[in-house]
């Protein structure tokens, strides 16, 4: 069974999903006051990892497994270990 974490100073917006095994939580010890803010909408994959006092826009996307460690603009999608955002098809093939 996967439980999920949530920081007592977390902020989290209207409709937004939150899976199985997520932990929002703060990042250093000396800053315990430091959680995530998450704006409506914020989709977050299953065994997520948001520390410190990040913020995340309306509509934002996490995947599966990601550890997030900054901040990720509204409609954006964030994958990894440490997290990145991914650039749109339409992004790629203007560079």
């Amino acid at each position: 069974m996967k439980a999920i974490v949530i920081h007592g100073y977390c902020i989290i917006g209207d409709d937004c999903i939150i899976r199985q095994g997520v932990t929002l939580g703060n990042r250093y010890l000396d800053r315990p006051l430091e959680a995530p803010k998450l704006g409506t909408r914020v989709n977050v994959g299953a065994g997520a990892k948001l520390l410190g006092g990040i913020s995340l826009g309306d509509g934002a996307n996490i995947g599966a497994n990601a550890v997030v460690l900054s901040d990720v603009p509204a409609g954006q999608t964030a994958v990894g270990i440490p997290a990145k955002i991914l650039k749109s098809t339409k992004q790629r093939q203007n560079d």
